[in-house]
């Protein structure tokens, strides 16, 4: 029996990488969820080991927004009761979970990496159709512009199964859902810290993160 599902999506907010365009796709239809963005992204980053600028506490988002349930299900877990990746997902979007994982887009037709070069990546999956044997996913995959698209479930285990990392942050699979947050207000005081940090390019004190 042929089974499409296809989890409800809106436009960005901020989507110039994929942890925000995936978690804006999710929450920003709901008008409760600006202050959140007001309030959290304004200083800017450099992360040294990926040479790369983000906003500050880019590592955190998916575990403080207010309106994502967020489960973190290591690798070895679903390798110990489901027959494959592709099997996993498609159960989770069946029962109305969001899947965030690492691919290498080695592996990802809709990347400019195709069978070039190695790029391990986050990517977003929002549903999937049983009879074309594809997911609908979302990524930077445009000239680094965030789009939906899809990708065969194949490529989605190729693209999985060949990371072997012994870091286990990009094994994990993250399963994020709609959760109610009644009220989020700005806060004024993070808001004028944020600024003056990123003015005075002051860096930001944490302990979880280079």
């Amino acid at each position: 029996m042929m089974v499409k599902i296809e989890l409800p999506i809106q436009d960005t907010i901020i989507n110039t990488f994929n942890v925000y365009g995936s978690i804006s796709s999710i929450i920003s239809n709901n008008k409760k969820c600006f202050p959140w963005f007001y309030n959290n992204f304004i200083q800017i980053r450099y992360v040294y080991d990926w040479d790369t600028f983000f906003f500050d506490n880019h590592h955190l988002l998916l575990n403080n927004c207010p309106w994502l349930n967020h489960h973190i299900v290591p690798r070895f877990v679903i390798e110990s009761k489901w027959d494959s990746i592709v099997d996993f997902i498609v159960d989770s979007i069946k029962l109305g979970h969001y899947v965030y994982l690492y691919v290498d887009r080695y592996f990802i037709s809709a990347s400019k990496a195709y069978l070039k070069w190695s790029h391990v990546h986050e990517i977003f999956i929002y549903g999937f159709n049983s009879e074309s044997k594809k997911f609908l996913i979302a990524d930077n995959l445009s000239d680094g512009k965030y789009v939906q698209t899809e990708c065969t479930f194949e490529e989605i285990a190729q693209g999985h199964n060949a990371i072997e990392v012994s870091n286990h942050f990009f094994l994990n699979i993250h399963l994020l859902s709609k959760k109610e947050e009644e009220e989020y207000t700005l806060n004024l005081p993070q808001i004028i810290m944020s600024i003056e940090n990123y003015l005075n390019s002051v860096i930001t004190l944490d302990v979880s993160f280079k």
